[in-house]
């Protein structure tokens, strides 16, 4: 847990994993260094090339080691209705990061932003996840004010998740259709990077119309770390990143999908949130009945998160808190290969 104070001061809160799984412990890390300048391509270079790019790269883990950014990084802007007929574009276009000068984990971010907000607005943050040696993808999708359409009804929230995430009709609150569904964006997406952005490695993330759900880190903020965590209990991912949420509630408390059973293993959830945002109670009852724990406990050196699982702190969390000093350590850690 990070807790951030006056004059400069940090000292750092931890959420104790308590279930008990087995954790991922990092030794400190120094921040990263600022990178230089990026490419960003918005349109689509002509040509259907296969992905010649290294399918299976990780021969080296950027796990405990300061990372220096690559100038060449490529940042492209995905058109999402480029990438399949019948995609819509209302909800913006994806962005994807690409950092050939890192060892690559095996691992692609995916980030579905908050309500209301684009993938673009999260690229400080993509761009650390992408330094850490992933392919990064943030997805624009079909977000829905889930608390307004569900109010009291607990089991609502799974029914308008599944939804959006697969495109049939498990609910009667919500019209995605296949082409829009989270899956299928996502699939559309790499495929058009693999075409577009050839030898990038892309390819090793779907097959045909089916992301690779075990090779994918699955990263939601707001109302997509419902999403997220949704993704995380009925499909097995290779990690789950929880950013200011889940916020799914009613007044008898977490919503029913919360506390069910996953096929991602609790050893592999991890979140970040704002603990004097209005929200954190809700926040906080719902990673219990995850399991990212209860206990709190001071850590003095910065970066040194032990074991935990769940991080929060005492200042605002945003899409740019990529740039904030403070919490690059903690960003560093969520997205340790």
């Amino acid at each position: 847990m990070i807790a951030r104070r006056s004059a400069h001061f940090l000292s750092w809160l931890v959420w104790l994993l308590a279930m008990g799984a087995t954790s991922c412990v990092v030794n400190p890390v120094p921040t990263p260094a600022a990178g230089g300048t990026t490419s960003l391509a918005a349109d689509a270079t002509s040509g259907g090339a296969t992905d010649n790019g290294s399918q299976d790269d990780a021969t080296a883990s950027a796990k405990d080691t300061a990372y220096v950014p690559d100038a060449t990084a490529v940042e492209s802007f995905v058109p999402a209705t480029a990438t399949q007929a019948g995609v819509s574009g209302i909800f913006g276009d994806h962005v994807a990061i690409y950092e050939p000068g890192v060892p690559s984990s095996g691992k692609l971010v995916v980030l579905l932003p908050n309500r209301d907000l684009q993938p673009k607005d999260y690229t400080q943050i993509l761009r650390i996840a992408a330094q850490r040696g992933h392919r990064v993808l943030g997805l624009a999708y079909p977000s829905t004010n889930a608390a307004q359409v569900c109010k009291i009804d607990g089991n609502c929230y799974e029914y308008l998740h599944h939804e959006t995430l697969d495109g049939q009709d498990h609910s009667d609150k919500v019209v995605v259709g296949y082409n829009n569904c989270i899956e299928q964006r996502l699939a559309f997406a790499l495929q058009w990077l693999v075409n577009y952005r050839p030898g990038q490695g892309w390819g090793s993330y779907v097959s045909g119309n089916t992301p690779l759900w075990q090779s994918i880190i699955i990263v939601g903020d707001g109302e997509g770390a419902g999403q997220a965590g949704f993704i995380g209990k009925v499909r097995s991912v290779a990690r789950v990143v929880l950013l200011q949420g889940p916020l799914d509630s009613t007044p008898q408390g977490p919503a029913a999908w919360i506390a069910s059973s996953a096929q991602t293993p609790a050893s592999a959830w991890y979140g970040l949130a704002d603990n004097t945002s209005s929200d954190f109670s809700t926040i906080s009852a719902n990673w219990l009945a995850i399991g990212l724990g209860s206990s709190q406990s001071p850590v003095s050196t910065l970066g040194a998160f032990g074991s935990a699982h769940g991080l929060v702190t005492d200042g605002p969390l945003t899409p740019a808190s990529g740039d904030d000093p403070d919490l690059k350590p903690a960003w560093w850690y969520l997205f340790t290969p």
